[in-house]
Formats: C-alpha cells, structure tokens, sequence
C-alpha cells in the first residue's frame, strides 16, 4: 500500500467519512489528516487528505526494470555481507552518519527488545542497499567489520547502482523509504576528482522534492493523530533533509531552488526540551538543527542575490545591496552564535572517541558569508565609477570585510587540513563544492577593486 497526497479535497468533501477519517471511492481508500488539537496543523486550511492505493495497482507502471533483475543484483552483492555484516554496518550508519543526518528512524531500528536483524530483512531494497553503501567507508571504526570485511566488502558503486535500480520501479508507489533512499544517494560523493557532479545529480535531486511533494512531506504533520508519533517525527526531519539538500545542491550545481516555501507549512525544527515533541531534534543530532536553520538563511541569500531578477536589480544597485546584506549578515552573526552556544562542548566530546562532522557545517556557515561578500564585490564590479566616487567608503569597506572573510576561510582551511580525525567523519556531498566556492574565491583578489587596498592587502 502507498500514500500519495490528492488534490480533490472538494470533490471528495461531500463523502460519507468513517470515524477512521477514511473513505473508499473505487479502488482507493482515502484518508484525512486532521490535527489532534486546535492551533495545530492544518487546521485552519482543507485537511490534507491522501489516497491509498495498493501497490499491484502500480506493478503495470511503465518504464520499469525488472524486478526479478534488481532481486538478483541485491542478493549477488550481499553474498559477501553476512546478517552480523548488516547489522555492524547499520549500527555505524547510526554512530557516524546520524547525528548530522537523521532521516532514519533510530527508535524503530535500534530500540530495546527489537531484532534488528527482522528490521534489515524489511528493508526495501533501494533503503538497504543505499544505506550500506553509506556506511562502508566507516567499517574500519568497527573492529568485527575491520577484520572480516576488509578485503571482501562489496564495492560502494555496486551497491548504488542497485538503489537506483530498485528507486525507478518504486517511484510508481513510492513510500518513504523511497525518499530516504534518495537522500542517502545524494549524500554520495564525487565519483570524478576533476568535477563535483553531473547533471544526474540535479536529476535525482528532482525526483527526490517531486517525491517529498507527492508524499505530502511539505505540510506540517506535528498535529495530525492518524500517525503515530515516531512516524511525524521521521516526516519532519525528512522534509528538512530535503530542503537543506536542495539549498546546498543547488547552489553546488548553479541551478535554482526546486523547494518553494510558500507552498510549505512545515514548521523549523528545534532543540530537545524547548520545542514540540515531534520538531524536537534528538539532542545528538543537534547538528542538523543548525544545518537546517542555515540552510533557509542561505535561500534566503540566494533569493536576495543570484536569482535572475535578483542579479539584475541588485548588482547596479550598491546602496540596495548593502542595506540587504546589512540584514543577512545579522542573521547570519545570530546564527553563529546560537552554534557556537550548542555545538563546541560536544564536539569537543565527540573527538575523544571518534571523528567529528561538525567541522563540514562551519565549513558551510564559511560560504554562506563568502556568498553575501560575492555579491557586493559583484556590486562594486558593476559600479567602478561610483564606487570611486559617492560610494568610495562603502566601496572599502566591502573590500576590507571581503578580505577579511576570505582570510578567515583560508586559515579555518589551514586548520581542517591539520585535523586528520575530520577527514574520517561524514561529510555532505555538497562539501567538495564549499571548499571550491572559498578556494575561487580567495583567488578572486577583491581588493583589486580598490587601489588603495592591493598595498595593505599583501602586507
């Protein structure tokens, strides 16, 4: 059975609903979201309402592989993994990818009294192939993995190939375990060291907000008591993995934003202990809550300055550009500090034992600042003359604070670079991208702009 959401609210309105929210019409049965409480939710708008459909329904959708050609792949590639194999490499997706990407229910794989062998075993086979593939380069952190996989683990690109295999047929009913398993290819690295990615990415990206859109994920559900709370809590972090992969993939690929906020209700997610149960951050992934509240500034960055309209009305402008920035850079100020409150402690924490993924988030909070300081150097660019003229002294100023921002980025380089333990942690894909942004960057030499600046520059 799958659920997708419908847009015939009105012509199903009139409908006798059972006490369940549910109807049936034809061969699909129907069901309303209703929010648990007034105030929450959707209930000040139509009720969501999605249709259930089973999935025989969908075994005739065209184009599609064969399935037994897909079963065959998966089995072949998991002669070489054994049960304990799997349930190593999924408790090291939960050490080390986990606490900076969420997406996958802790509590249902890993709770007292569940076998998490019978939960491997459910997994569909775009999930669990995408989610070895994710864990494999940590196996040398477990010892059982470390002495009996080594030299015999299925290749990483072997098993990618599966996922999507098995993603193209389930796109015709797709689940949530679809989507995660397109999130977690997308969390995969550059397969080219000359490139950051092909236009396969932008693709998969595509497909991955249709299907966040499709299955309802950019309404708010915190309120919605047809679902138990553990799969309210999944549908939230998702749909904040889904907009901070379209945040940062977009702006790796040069293209625009797939996520529109005005047709989301979804709430920002928060900390454990100050926010509603179902957008409370588990209080070891509070990474992610940092990543998702950058990743809206950073659209918002986006909206401001390189849109195509935004680009034109922006880059002859100084006096506009500076007052958007000026309220930009607040924000981001505001961010950093708020992180610097969460996360230094329990990185400090975490390096004592094992790699830490938080160096990958300053890394972006970094390029988000170079961006707001591109567009005004792109500014000044434009308006040579006036910039010499009326705007002389915002004009340096830019300069300075551009200098400034690239020469924090190279020495917060210069320190990663140090750091062996941040190489083994889990970096977004969109991480080779980030160091290539500060790299041109700081080869763009602003303060050429200004004469004035070269000299002080260099010293």
């Amino acid at each position: 059975m799958s659920a997708r959401i419908t847009g015939d609210v009105d012509a199903l309105s009139d409908l006798s609903w059972n006490e369940q929210n549910e109807c049936t019409l034809l061969h699909a049965t129907y069901r309303r979201m209703l929010p648990s409480r007034q105030g929450v939710g959707d209930d000040k708008t139509m009720p969501v309402t999605f249709a259930l459909v089973k999935n025989s329904f969908s075994e005739t959708g065209e184009p599609r592989i064969n399935e037994s050609d897909v079963k065959q792949s998966f089995e072949k590639i998991s002669e070489a993994l054994s049960d304990q194999h799997k349930e190593h490499l999924v408790k090291l997706f939960f050490e080390y990818v986990y606490p900076y990407f969420p997406i996958i229910s802790k509590t249902w794989f890993l709770a007292q009294g569940v076998d998490i062998s019978s939960r491997i075993r459910s997994l569909p086979i775009s999930l669990a192939s995408a989610l070895f593939a994710t864990s494999l380069p940590f196996m040398l952190h477990d010892d059982h993995l470390s002495t009996t996989l080594i030299h015999s683990a299925p290749s990483r690109s072997s098993l990618y190939r599966v996922a999507w295999q098995a993603i193209q047929n389930e796109l015709h009913a797709p689940t949530l375990s679809t989507l995660q398993a397109c999130l977690l290819m997308l969390q995969r690295g550059p397969t080219n060291r000359n490139i950051t990615a092909t236009p396969f990415k932008t693709s998969l990206l595509g497909w991955t907000v249709s299907l966040a859109n499709c299955l309802g994920l950019n309404h708010d559900c915190s309120g919605w008591q047809n679902l138990p709370l553990w799969e309210r809590r999944v549908r939230t972090r998702l749909w904040w993995g889904v907009v901070s992969a379209d945040t940062w993939i977009s702006l790796e690929t040069s293209t625009p934003s797939l996520v529109s906020a005005a047709e989301s209700s979804v709430r920002p997610i928060g900390v454990a202990g100050t926010a509603d149960e179902v957008l409370a951050t588990p209080s070891e992934s509070i990474h992610f809550y940092h990543l998702a509240s950058l990743s809206i500034l950073c659209q918002d960055i986006h909206a401001t300055f390189f849109t195509v309209r935004a680009q034109a009305s922006t880059a002859h402008d100084l006096s506009q550009s500076l007052e958007l920035a000026r309220g930009l850079r607040s924000r981001l100020a505001n961010w950093k500090q708020s992180y610097a409150v969460d996360c230094p402690l329990q990185a400090q924490q975490v390096r004592e034992s094992k790699p830490s993924g938080d160096a990958a988030l300053t890394l972006t909070y970094i390029v988000a600042n170079v961006l707001i300081f591109r567009a005004l150097v792109r500014t000044i660019h434009f308006n040579v003359a006036d910039s010499a003229d009326g705007h002389q002294d915002a004009a340096k100023a830019i300069i300075a604070g551009a200098l400034t921002c690239c020469r924090d980025a190279v020495e917060y380089l210069e320190t990663v670079v140090s750091s062996g333990s941040a190489w083994n942690a889990f970096w977004p894909s969109w991480s080779q991208s980030n160091f290539a942004i500060i790299w041109f960057s700081a080869g763009d030499k602003p303060y050429a702009w200004e004469p004035g600046m070269a000299d002080g520059a260099k010293r």
